[in-house]
């Protein structure tokens, strides 16, 4: 199924079930292929919950695509939300004046891909995965201006691959780009620009128990944490 919302704007929230459909639910703006006819953009906006997904199960997961170069998803409380067993892409959107998240998956089990999204803006959580087995990809993504961060808890993956993160402050939690608060977490950081990020803790990466954190590439600067780690703060179990 797809819903395109080029040239308009749609106040309210879309409820997904899935009753063992692999099919994937696709939120779209586009006018034409690649856009050569132009786009009126989309909107969905709030400020409830825009688009609430409901449990999908170990062999068919509730799947979702957000995908438009104007396609918009803001003032909304969680821009997207839902609990067990959830895949998500999220290609070229924007996520901003968000107040609770952009995407918020409480369970677990979770498989989230965003290339080249931004999340700007938002008051909340950029993503959130509160619960155990996701893993989050982030492929040329624009993450700034934001109080809120991306946010995993146990045996979680996050994959970095190039984009711009700047400018995320937050004055009372830690982790200003990344915070993985549970067990067992792996980050991958493959490039990307870090700069002007602050937390209490880490202001780029904040990993508080087990797990490993591997930078093969990418800029860091004038990152600065109230408490400890400018870029990076660590536990002393953790594998850097």
């Amino acid at each position: 199924i797809t819903l395109n919302l080029n040239g308009y704007t749609l106040t309210g929230k879309i409820t997904l079930t899935n009753g063992q459909n692999t099919n994937a639910f696709t939120l779209t703006d586009k006018k034409a292929d690649n856009y050569k006819a132009g786009s009126a953009g989309g909107v969905l906006t709030g400020p409830a919950n825009g688009i609430e997904m409901n449990n999908g199960t170990k062999s068919a997961h509730n799947k979702l695509i957000l995908t438009g170069k104007t396609l918009t998803l803001r003032n909304l409380s969680r821009a997207v939300n839902g609990q067990d067993f959830i895949d998500i892409t999220a290609k070229d959107v924007t996520f901003t004046g968000n107040t609770d998240s952009g995407i918020r998956l409480n369970g677990s089990y979770h498989n989230i891909v965003a290339e080249g999204a931004v999340f700007t803006k938002n008051t909340g959580y950029s993503i959130l995965t509160n619960g155990n087995y996701s893993t989050v990809a982030l492929k040329d993504v624009e993450i700034y201006d934001n109080s809120g961060r991306v946010y995993v808890n146990s045996n979680s993956t996050v994959t970095v691959d190039g984009g711009e993160f700047h400018d995320n402050i937050t004055t009372s939690q830690s982790g200003g780009v990344i915070a993985s608060v549970g067990w067992t977490n792996t980050i991958t950081i493959n490039g990307g620009e870090f700069y002007n990020n602050k937390a209490v803790n880490g202001g780029v990466v904040y990993l508080v128990y087990t797990g490993n954190v591997t930078i093969n590439d990418g800029k860091f600067y004038n990152n600065t944490a109230t408490s400890n780690g400018g870029a990076l703060a660590a536990g002393n179990r953790a594998v850097i």
